[in-house]
């Protein structure tokens, strides 16, 4: 058994719609829980409730006990349950629904819709400024999630009536403090259809410490010389192993350093070993006289541009992270 939660949005312009919404389902094998819940508590009290009465009473008593007065009561209901959300915005209206056989919970739950959020961001312009945001949602065995297909249909049957469909979406998290920053000029995005396979085969390399480590030695110095690396890092034994990997898959350039044993300085880089050699055998000379021969030859590793690219901003653990959400999804 695998549980998961499974949510989904859409928009209800006209309050009056909301009514039906927990009305709908109930006749239909879902069970309002919390509503039932009410409706045998105050069974206990002699008072016997329907819960489209359950639904008035709720609403009414969460609106100061105003009346319905002369107006149509099916209006009334719907405008004291904006009045409630609108005014209270950190309560919870919705409710809990049982599904049939008891295989798994859905719930609604009603939200007035907030400005410059990415839903209404997408809706057109003309959104009226008491439109709401309905979620719907199902938690239980994955098997089981067919149940929130249906609760959907019936939930938009009680909403629309028969002939219009809602356009339901999967439910976004929504940060004003992220939105902000999304649309500020330091913003900078990696997109998972960005992300290569060789860029995530590279990331699950990193997952090495000791390559990581030399990695970031190297990057950090722009070029260092091979005893120099294996020093900075903490296992020193591993290093060597953790560099032929980093050329091997060009991340690191490997060349070959002449060293002056009199002065220490740098006087010749070459591509590789047998290009040294056969400035050896051609017998060229060290600018202080002494035979190449007889000169100190290092290895010299300098990053290439695909290390710096893996390095830069922790990229590496971006590509791991899209290598990880794809596997998941994929199952």
């Amino acid at each position: 058994m695998t549980f998961i939660v499974k949510s989904m949005t859409t928009f209800c312009e006209d309050i009056k719609q909301l009514v039906p919404v927990f009305i709908h389902p109930d006749s239909n094998g879902y069970n309002p829980l919390i509503i039932r819940a009410r409706q045998q508590f105050l069974s206990v009290f002699g008072k016997n409730l329907s819960v489209e009465d359950i639904l008035q009473e709720l609403w009414l008593s969460e609106s100061f006990l105003r009346p319905p007065s002369e107006v149509d009561i099916e209006w009334t209901r719907a405008l004291l349950l904006y009045e409630s959300i609108t005014r209270r915005e950190k309560r919870l209206l919705g409710d809990v629904f049982l599904a049939p056989e008891g295989k798994g919970l859905l719930y609604t739950l009603l939200k007035p819709v907030r400005k410059d959020t990415p839903d209404t961001r997408s809706q057109d312009a003309k959104k009226k400024e008491s439109a709401f945001l309905l979620e719907i949602g199902f938690l239980g065995d994955e098997e089981e999630v067919r149940y929130l297909n249906d609760f959907a249909t019936l939930v938009a049957v009680g909403m629309f009536g028969e002939n219009r469909k809602a356009k339901w979406r999967p439910l976004q998290s929504y940060s004003i403090v992220f939105d902000k920053f999304s649309h500020s000029d330091a913003a900078k995005y990696v997109t998972a259809d960005t992300v290569s396979s060789e860029d995530t085969a590279l990331a699950e390399m990193f997952e090495d410490q000791v390559l990581r480590e030399v990695a970031i030695v190297v990057k950090r110095s722009g070029g260092m010389l091979a005893e120099d690396v294996v020093k900075k890092v903490t296992n020193q034994n591993e290093a060597s192993n953790a560099i032929e990997q980093l050329v091997q898959t060009h991340l690191l350039t490997r060349e070959y350093v002449i060293i002056c044993c009199q002065t220490s300085n740098q006087i010749n880089r070459m591509t590789s070993r047998d290009a040294v050699d056969k400035m050896a055998e051609a017998g060229a000379r060290c600018s202080c006289g002494g035979a190449i021969a007889d000169e100190r030859i290092e290895e010299l590793f300098s990053p290439t541009s695909s290390l710096q690219r893996m390095l830069n901003q922790s990229y590496w653990t971006t590509a791991k992270l899209v290598c990880a959400s794809t596997t998941w999804c994929a199952r």
